[in-house]
């Protein structure tokens, strides 16, 4: 499955489109300014990369490895 999405096609687009709604995040609600919703967004974006970046460094810290792997070549 990963060698035909590499080439593209139906497959690869059928996976792009059952993704996308997975990450695009709900439209502001109405009754906050925008302004204020984005930056409670980017608050709350900041403090999960902060707690990642707190256990990451615990794990290694204990000997563990953290790794990711990309499936682009």
């Amino acid at each position: 499955m990963i060698e035909e999405c590499a080439r593209g096609g139906k497959l690869a687009t059928t996976i792009q489109q059952i993704w996308l709604p997975i990450f695009t995040p709900p439209p502001p609600p109405s009754y906050i300014p925008k302004d204020v919703f984005m930056a409670k967004m980017k608050d709350a974006i900041e403090k999960r990369f902060g707690d990642t970046m707190q256990r990451w460094e615990s794990l290694r810290a204990r000997g563990g490895k953290v790794g990711f792997r990309s499936t682009t070549r």
